[in-house]
């Protein structure tokens, strides 16, 4: 199963947004540095600023993305 997600934005401040997964998504990305916005309803919000900090969260939902 594969993970649909949206992007908003082409730089600084880029907001990514993934939808409930049956894993938390907090313990995903518990560690990692980023900055997470975890909702009620298991979804998050990650703003990406930087290269590096897309590469974090690449590295840490590829595992999920080839399920």
């Amino acid at each position: 199963m594969r993970i649909f997600y949206e992007v908003y934005g082409a730089g600084p401040d880029t907001v990514v947004f993934l939808p409930p997964w049956r894993q938390p998504w907090r313990e995903v990305f518990d560690g990692t540095g980023l900055q997470v916005r975890n909702y009620a309803d298991g979804s998050v919000r990650i703003t990406v600023g930087s290269r590096q900090s897309t590469r974090a969260v690449l590295a840490a939902v590829a595992p999920f993305a080839t399920r």
